[in-house]
């Protein structure tokens, strides 16, 4: 076979003149770094970008294909005749990711499009050789051609899932909670405040919710964080800066989400990660510069809501007819399941015009044409040389909205927000849904990039995002539902309190498990707990998310009661309120806010008695059984898709590991149930480049190689968990 490691290299030869692929014009040198991580010599970036696409196939064929499947509804034709195939076929089909307009390609610089059609070539070249992983095998699935629309719809849905997906639904549950009563929606306003501005509660009654979580659980209930922070020269012991990041994303699958590579060529060195299926690498560094990536918790995301009657939907009082699509399930058993998706300049409908009642339709910004740029602009990140010249790409790049922070060898820090950002009717903030049938709702374009947040050489010395609020100037029009300050700010804490900085102190910053939002809680709450074992057990506690702490599991069993007792009847229903804490990730959003409403005298909690509320919360956990929190919080790395299945037998899972960290920890390690599946969020990968020694410092949760009989296959979990890294020198 061409493609195939020979005493730790693999070298790919100039193609022949005669006939089949052109590339690569000179010959390509791969090797391996200790923990598989490739590295691909080449003598120019076209050549390079193709030995990328190469050991993409190589490494992670099925993850690739297995993603392009659902991307385009197929699930359920490929791998079995099941519900939660179909439902997720139907998901996908109704988003539409699979096609792209073809304008979108026209925006790709010339360039950009060569080192495209290099690295498909390379994907292609390796699919061609007829080697197939062992699911393929398996399922007996035969990929199909792997092109430019496959590597469109996966960055639309690594866009998307997860990330703008999470804000749409946390609006649907503050949606299905105000349409239960009036009350929810005026607490709502005030906890929330001043973001429900502008909505008129008569506008939500009647709404049919596709499975509202009253009934189920929504399905698209993923969610992504992060942190990154960069600091200058004047708090390190070389006196140059330092960059770090780990974007936060489920942890808890083999292979990972990312694909980490090294590429060596005259023109450029560089490290950083990928996914599989597509060329773009969001964070790395060059050796000149360090970027990484946090999502913003920017809402690109809103629900129009429509009154529908025979197939038509009311605006300025008239009513149109939809756009019907009709979409076609084939199943591996044969079955074909038909159903018709509904769409208006709104987005696309949940539910069926044809049975009146009132609906929502859901739209997102980054379906708009706006990829072909995107991806040009990810493509010259890694090329560039200093803080300016990556804040200045990365503005360029709409989707997915990402805070970037950089740090460059010449001394310089900088942060960026991304995205295309809806400019919606004044005074509305997107939190809620807003009326489809008065065209004076819709939205009005979008917002310049120039008003975007950014910061450059701050004089404080230091950056740091970690899905906070950041759009202070613009008064919450970017982000409505911002994550907790508490990893940035314990961030800043470490960063001024561990100076001077070197990497080792950094890595001790990613790995810290200690809790500001524990420590508010406990001082608020200290009254109330002294004298009670329990309460007394909590306060002496150092509010640390270690897997043998005890405490830690306690706290979260007491939180989550006293969250409930307290908000029944002031911001949720009893019974929807705990399936909204234990089946949604809502409360990891919202929770410091509703903790600021607790401390206020005359809050929408001013009638609680706190006494009674810390009282009951304490009987009810003391029921439970103590135990550590690494058993009750942990995780096994389950295969994409045998993980839950007979041939987890054969390897393809990891064992069991505790996740150290919780929901508001500079290390995150949450649980959480969505669509009836234990998920997990954490650090999905670790960068710390130091500009003083050249270097990076990664790991990823797993390892390079998706091939289950690999020894990459599971490299890195040790050093994950523990908080190593391997080291990967920059070119000279």
């Amino acid at each position: 076979m061409r493609f195939k490691f020979k005493n730790g290299k693999m070298k790919i030869t100039k193609a022949l003149k005669e006939g089949g692929s052109i590339y690569p014009h000179n010959d390509i040198l791969i090797t391996r770094h200790g923990y598989g991580t490739p590295v691909i010599k080449a003598s120019n970036l076209e050549d390079a970008y193709y030995g990328m696409g190469v050991m993409h196939a190589y490494d992670r064929m099925f993850q690739m294909w297995f993603v392009k499947i659902l991307a385009e509804g197929r699930a359920a034709e490929y791998f079995g005749d099941r519900e939660d195939l179909i439902n997720a076929d139907k998901y996908f089909r109704t988003l539409n990711f699979k096609g792209s307009p073809e304008e979108e390609f026209n925006d790709i610089s010339d360039k950009a499009f060569t080192w495209l059609n290099a690295y498909i070539s390379g994907v292609e070249d390796f699919r061609e050789t007829g080697y197939r992983p062992l699911e393929f095998k398996l399922t007996g699935v035969e990929p199909e051609p792997w092109n430019l629309k496959d590597v469109f719809a996966l960055s639309r849905i690594m866009a998307y899932v997860g990330l703008a997906e999470s804000q749409g639904s946390a609006e649907k549950v503050l949606t299905d909670v105000i349409c239960q009563d009036k009350k929810y929606f005026d607490n709502l306003g005030k906890l929330f405040y001043p973001y429900f501005a502008g909505y008129d509660y008569s506008w939500f009654q009647g709404i049919k919710l596709k499975t509202p979580l009253s009934e189920n659980v929504l399905f698209d209930n993923s969610i992504g964080g992060s942190n990154n922070w960069a600091v200058s020269g004047s708090l390190t012991e070389s006196g140059k800066p330092i960059f770090c990041n780990d974007p936060h994303l489920e942890i808890s699958r083999l292979p990972s989400i990312w694909y980490e590579i090294i590429i060596d060529t005259p023109e450029v060195w560089f490290s950083g990660i990928t996914v599989p299926g597509a060329p773009a690498v969001p964070a790395g560094f060059n050796g000149k510069i360090g970027w990484g990536i946090t999502f913003t918790a920017a809402d690109t995301e809103d629900f129009f809501i429509e009154k529908c009657r025979e197939g038509k939907y009311l605006r300025n009082g008239k009513y149109h007819a939809f756009v019907e699509r009709k979409e076609i399930i084939k199943t591996k058993k044969g079955r074909e399941i038909e159903f018709t998706v509904y769409e208006n300049q709104h987005g696309t409908l949940e539910g069926n015009p044809y049975e009146e009642g009132i609906y929502l339709a859901r739209k997102w910004s980054g379906t708009e044409s706006i990829l072909g740029k995107t991806i040009d602009n990810f493509l010259k990140l890694p090329l560039s040389d200093s803080v300016k010249e990556g804040m200045s790409i990365t503005s360029g790049i709409d989707i997915p909205t990402l805070n970037w922070t950089f740090a460059d060898s010449k001394g310089n820090i900088g942060f960026q927000m991304s995205g295309i950002i809806p400019e919606r009717r004044k005074g509305l903030s997107g939190i809620l849904p807003i009326p489809g049938w008065d065209s004076g709702y819709d939205w009005a374009g979008y917002m310049d990039r120039d008003k975007l947040p950014n910061r450059y050489n701050p004089e404080q010395g230091f950056i740091v995002t970690a899905n906070n609020r950041l759009d202070d100037k613009q008064k919450g029009i970017i982000q409505n539902l911002p994550f907790s300050s508490d990893r940035a700010d314990r961030i800043a804490d470490m960063i001024l309190s561990s100076k001077p900085l070197n990497y080792k102190k950094m890595g001790r910053i990613q790995m810290d498990v200690y809790s500001n939002q524990v420590r508010r809680v406990l001082d608020f709450l200290k009254p109330n707990l002294k004298g009670d074992e329990a309460g007394d057990k909590l306060l002496a506690w150092d509010c640390r998310f270690v897997p043998e702490s005890t405490e830690a599991s306690l706290f979260e069993d007491f939180y989550r009661e006293l969250m409930l007792i307290t908000g029944t009847g002031i911001i949720f229903p009893e019974q929807l309120g705990r399936k909204i804490y234990e089946e949604t990730f809502f409360f990891v959003l919202v929770h410091q806010a509703v903790e600021e409403e607790w401390l206020k005298k005359d809050g929408i909690f001013k009638d609680i008695d706190w006494e009674q509320a810390v009282k009951e919360a304490l009987l009810r956990v003391k029921r439970n059984k103590k135990e550590p929190w690494g058993r009750k919080n942990s995780i096994t790395m389950r295969h994409l898709l045998f993980g839950s299945t007979i041939l987890r037998v054969l390897g393809f899972n990891s064992v069991r590991y505790p996740l150290r960290g919780s929901r508001s920890t500079v290390h995150q390690g949450t649980m959480y149930r969505a669509n009836n599946m234990d998920m997990s969020f954490g650090p999905s990968y670790r960068l710390i480049a130091d500009f003083g020694n050249n270097t990076a410092y990664t790991v990823i949760p797993g390892g390079a190689s998706g091939r289950r009989f690999s020894r990459y296959y599971k490299r890195e979990i040790k050093n994950w968990l523990t908080g190593g890294y391997k080291i990967i020198t920059g070119r000279k």
